[in-house]
């Protein structure tokens, strides 16, 4: 601990309300020893394989002052905020996890479900550990232990001069893994000056696995909303899908000369899948296949948008349109566990794996010729290749009709994290990111570009007015350094980045003028404990591209820490830039 904190906690060891001070704001941070852990393996249940689950014991653990590795022990100085904290009820934590009571164990399952538990937005850490009996040899009981998040909070969407964005939130209602949230929104730029929303997600209806999600939100300029039903393809789940609904409507006094957005839109989704579990050794390996419907209907009051339809300058997503998809995946998904790699300092579950999809369909526009739809996807991640992990993902993606392509897509995305390392106080790790796309049809569309200022570190904010291209090769390194204290739950990481990357309009990529660069410095502030959003905090330059303002230099948001890439399949969908 650094010199000026010991002075201070000696200090305040002098009285005894200033001791329960120190103790509630200043934590010196013990990350857990466990062997695996160091390793950044798994948990290893494989002795107890195909033994009957007896018993399954849960226990949930207070937000505050506690740690899964030590269950017993909870801090006293958290004791008030604790007891107003309603706790995930067992039976949340029952329909999460993988396995019952009365199955034989799979140790993939094991590991899986402990995964999954912590990726869950209320819960903060997870132990699972199997237990075998001294009276039999053919039973076992199962213990798990998770921490709980604070899950009451609010967020700071947007903050201008002109506009202000909040929202309150319950992300784990009375235990039960729902949750709500308020919107309030107040801007000067329309003569009426507050809007309001709300978002609502009911999880597990009835034990079926289905969730219910649906929100309306009047942001002044629109109105949004939506409702969905779906069911992800969890690793017991055979069938899967979504019904979703969703609308937007601009208001009549919006002013907004560079859109070509629709005045009012409609769409409509339908998707059904079947998953077939091949292998479940080591690792959960599946095919799955699924096939979707949709419609859009957006619709446009002025003359002016509905002559661009017939001449084709809008992109296809904002033409009235229906489609048929249908997506085959064969895919492998296991974790590593981790830390400080997202979520400083909390355990994190690194995905490893591989998903190999191909997806077809067809496309009935409205206003322009048909056209058949085609893509193909790999993905694969691992630590074996190098010290840390690497993921690379590629894909390919084309409309046809009968004379020609059209709106083809190619893109390749790699990442890579070291080890985790030490700096005196401090540990730090290097990321590294290469991302290659190019629009194979340049020019069919109104606006369909790639902007170099969307996928820099510091995002443009007018990245639409600023370098642009067809074809685009980009470099993005970033070095995270992460504290080892915390002061009132909150732990720092500061980082330096630096972006080089070639964009360009014509087949010549390799050239000079094309070459641009960045640099630039951040901070994040994270809450372990709290559902409390990353506050970031970065300022950069860019001298090529085009920055206009402070503001342009200076970016402070707040974010969901991140989270790796999975390789279960997602529902079908076209490619698009994104």
């Amino acid at each position: 601990m650094p010199e000026g904190y010991k002075a201070l906690k000696e200090q305040s060891s002098k009285r005894r309300w200033t001791k329960r001070l120190y103790a509630f704001i200043v934590r010196d941070i013990k990350e857990p020893k466990e062997p695996e852990a160091e390793k950044g393996d798994i948990y290893d249940c494989s002795e107890y394989e195909g033994k009957i689950i007896r018993k399954i014991n849960i226990r949930v653990l207070s937000p505050f002052g506690t740690n899964v590795e030590a269950p017993d022990y909870e801090e006293k100085e958290f004791k008030f905020l604790n007891n107003v904290h309603s706790k995930t009820r067992a039976s949340t934590i029952r329909n999460i996890i993988q396995f019952k009571k009365g199955s034989p164990l799979n140790p993939v399952l094991i590991t899986t479900s402990e995964a999954e538990l912590r990726n869950t937005t209320y819960i903060s850490d997870a132990r699972i550990r199997v237990d075998g009996l001294s009276h039999t040899s053919d039973s076992v009981d199962v213990d798990i232990v998770v921490r709980d998040k604070w899950t009451i909070g609010g967020e700071l969407h947007t903050i201008t001069t002109s506009k202000a964005d909040f929202e309150i939130f319950d992300k784990n209602i009375l235990g039960t893994g729902s949750r709500i949230g308020l919107d309030f929104l107040y801007s000067t730029e329309y003569s009426r000056k507050v809007g309001a929303g709300i978002n609502y997600l009911y999880r597990n209806i009835a034990r079926t696995d289905i969730n219910l999600e649906g929100s309306y939100m009047d942001r002044i300029s629109e109105q949004e909303s939506s409702v969905s039903l779906y069911r992800t393809p969890r690793p017991t789940v055979k069938y899967y899908g979504e019904l979703t609904f969703s609308k937007k409507v601009q208001s009549p006094d919006r002013i907004d000369w560079d859109s070509i957005s629709p005045e009012r839109n409609e769409q409509y989704s339908a998707t059904i899948g079947r998953a077939f579990t091949l292998s479940e050794e080591k690792t959960i390996r599946r095919l799955a296949l699924s096939v979707r419907y949709r419609r859009k209907e957006p619709e446009y009051r002025s003359g002016i948008y509905k002559d661009h339809l017939k001449d084709v300058l809008l992109p296809y997503e904002y033409i009235p349109s229906q489609i048929w998809l249908a997506k085959l995946s064969l895919f492998e998904n296991s974790y590593q566990r981790e830390q400080m790699v997202y979520n400083f300092g909390n355990t994190e579950d690194i995905p490893q794996g591989y998903n190999l999809s191909m997806s077809f369909g067809y496309s009935d526009f409205r206003h322009i010729k048909d056209g058949f739809y085609g893509s193909l996807e790999a993905a694969y991640g691992s630590s074996k290749l190098l010290r840390g992990h690497v993921y690379v993902k590629s894909s390919i993606s084309s409309f046809f009709d009968k004379s020609e392509s059209y709106g083809g897509i190619y893109k390749i995305d790699a990442r890579y994290f070291s080890p985790l390392r030490r700096f005196f106080n401090w540990r730090f790790r290097q990321f590294f990111t290469i991302s290659y796309s190019k629009l194979l049809h340049p020019d069919r569309y109104l606006g369909d570009r790639i902007y170099m200022g969307e996928h820099t570190t510091l995002k443009m904010r007018e990245w639409r007015d600023g370098t642009s291209g067809f074809e685009q090769l980009l470099f993005r390194s970033e070095t995270d350094l992460f504290s080892n204290y915390e002061v009132a739950g909150f732990r720092c990481l500061l980082y330096g980045f630096f972006d080089t990357g070639l964009i360009t309009e014509n087949r010549d990529l390799f050239k000079s003028e094309n070459f641009n660069y960045g640099y630039g410095v951040g901070v994040r502030l994270r809450n372990n404990f709290i559902v409390f959003n990353t506050i970031d905090l970065k300022i950069g330059v860019y001298p090529k591209l085009e920055q206009s303002g402070f503001r342009s230099f200076f970016k402070v948001h707040s974010s969901t820490p991140d989270v790796p890439p999975n390789f279960i399949p997602s529902i079908p969908k076209e490619e698009l830039l994104e």
